[in-house]
């Protein structure tokens, strides 16, 4: 009994979230969604994603920060920091995709 009432609450919690697929391989990194035409998007957010590419088709996820990636100096920041988006040479990506190439939090404090 106490195995269905977990996997009954299980199942809604899935539902309630919206379980999410995962990027396809080949797909580039940060890829949270592919849109109708078959390109992919890497917005945050689900709503507005794809509005030029006939909608979203598959969301893949959209809770991973989007932070800005300084390819010059190996540092990245988060979305609050003065310097996200504004170097010469940067680019957005995950949080996670971003430490997995090997850059650094700014002043070593990981985004929330």
């Amino acid at each position: 009994m106490s195995r269905m009432i977990v996997s009954m609450g299980l199942s809604a919690l899935l539902m309630a979230c919206g379980a999410m697929a995962d990027a396809p391989v080949g797909a580039p990194a940060g890829t949270t969604g592919m849109c109708n035409d078959g390109t992919f998007t890497s917005t945050a957010t689900k709503q507005g994603a794809c509005s030029s590419h006939k909608g979203v088709k598959e969301w893949y996820g959209g809770a991973a920060i989007k932070v800005w990636a300084n390819k010059d100096t190996q540092v990245y920041h988060c979305p609050k920091d003065q310097w996200y988006g504004k170097t010469a040479n940067g680019t957005y990506m995950s949080e996670s995709d971003a430490k997995a190439q090997g850059y650094k939090a700014d002043h070593g404090q990981a985004c929330q």
